[in-house]
């Protein structure tokens, strides 16, 4: 453990800044296509993270500002209308009920605000804070009060009896700050809707694609509870999503705890201390497949591409570009493109009319469901790498 200890902190190469999807593949605006990533891992939680950069957290202020768009967010089509009502339905459990009459809610960085309507319809009071543009949009399209700023705001000063935030812990430096910020904003019995990125996969397999200058902080199920229970000393419940790849978590503010941190600590820095070498192998061996003889001339199809473009920042120079495409399912990412790589992106109408001769799946969360699409509709005796044949750490 010594020697992996002082691997860190980590500075890795420069990674693609990606926080909208593009019409050509540069930031412009002002906006870097590559930053610096430098990682470490949080002595007394175990988390993994990338350590804090003045200018990285000035472009991001500005990135929010001017409204971050990255795919995965909930809105009332396609899949984030799934990943809105899978998220609705652990809240719902968690509360014994889904009658929220007389029930105040807030949601932080409440981006489309398509959940929110969902908690209103069913009977909630609600409130939304979201620095981006979004906040008109949401309070004309769903009739709700939006305060356009960043948590914590001196224009919220009521109390809310469930606090949410959904894809937002990751993106907070300082994981305690805003925690016992939401602890003061409860209600007595209150409680606190966590949703972030399951990261145990990717650690687990070294696959550098979960690294985002959007993400501090890269959560597996026992290291968010460590930082729940560090910051406000709440028992919490944890599970996995039914639907994509994240961790739920909810903790209520009578629920105390003075037990020790959550279990397997050792187990939690094993995992995250040797992240680090397996993302160098995986290096390596993804480099290798595109030097394969049987790949050398083929056509190749990544689809879910933007699980890729951070090993292509770093290859990308040593392959051959002009036999890659980039297919993705999500509507949005449709003839558009990643900072710093000239591939557009394609759908899976284009990928029919005319497949490459390989296709690498890319995701994690929805690998299989890809391959048996890709079968049925292309025939058997197409050549697919999955996620598992690519990482086989």
């Amino acid at each position: 453990m010594s020697d992996k200890k002082s691997m860190y902190p980590w500075q890795v190469d420069e990674l693609p800044f990606f926080y909208k999807n593009l019409p050509k593949p540069t930031n412009g605006d002002g906006f870097p296509d590559f930053l610096p990533f430098l990682i470490d891992i949080e002595e007394k939680t175990g988390v993994v993270k990338q350590v804090y950069n003045e200018r990285i957290s000035e472009i991001l202020q500005k990135a929010y500002i001017k409204g971050s768009s990255i795919s995965g967010l909930m809105d009332d089509y396609g899949i984030g209308e799934k990943y809105a009502k899978d998220f609705l339905k652990f809240i719902i459990k968690n509360i014994g009920t889904d009658n929220l009459n007389g029930v105040r809610i807030l949601e932080i960085g409440c981006g489309t605000g398509y959940l929110l309507s969902l908690l209103k319809g069913l009977g909630a009071d609600v409130v939304g804070i979201e620095p981006g543009t979004e906040g008109t949009e949401i309070s004309n399209k769903y009739g709700i009060s939006i305060l356009k700023d960043f948590y914590p705001s001196k224009k919220l000063t009521e109390k809310f009896d469930l606090i949410i935030s959904y894809g937002v812990l990751e993106h907070i430096n300082s994981t305690s700050d805003f925690l016992q910020s939401v602890n003061n904003q409860l209600n007595e019995g209150g409680k606190i809707f966590l949703a972030v990125p399951d990261c145990e996969p990717y650690i687990e397999r070294g696959d550098i694609s979960m690294l985002l200058h959007e993400h501090y902080n890269y959560f597996i199920k026992d290291t968010l509870y460590n930082v729940i229970y560090n910051s406000i000393q709440f028992k919490a419940y944890i599970e996995k999503s039914q639907f994509g790849g994240f961790l739920y978590g909810v903790a209520t503010n009578n629920e105390n705890t003075q037990d020790d941190m959550y279990p397997n600590f050792g187990k939690i820095q094993s995992l995250n201390y040797g992240y680090k070498d397996k993302v160098e192998k995986n290096i390596v061996s993804f480099l290798n497949l595109f030097e394969d003889d049987y790949l050398k001339n083929k056509s190749i199809g990544i689809y879910v591409p933007g699980r890729i473009i951070n090993l292509f920042s770093i290859i990308q120079n040593k392959i051959n570009l002009k036999n890659i495409r980039f297919f993705d399912d999500n509507i949005s990412l449709y003839n558009k493109y990643f900072p710093g790589i000239n591939i557009k992106i394609e759908s899976f109408d284009d990928l029919k009319v005319n497949s490459p001769d390989v296709i690498f799946i890319m995701s994690n969360s929805f690998n299989n469901k890809i391959k048996e699409k890709l079968k049925k509709y292309l025939g058997k005796d197409l050549t697919i790498l999955d996620y598992n044949d690519i990482f086989r750490i």
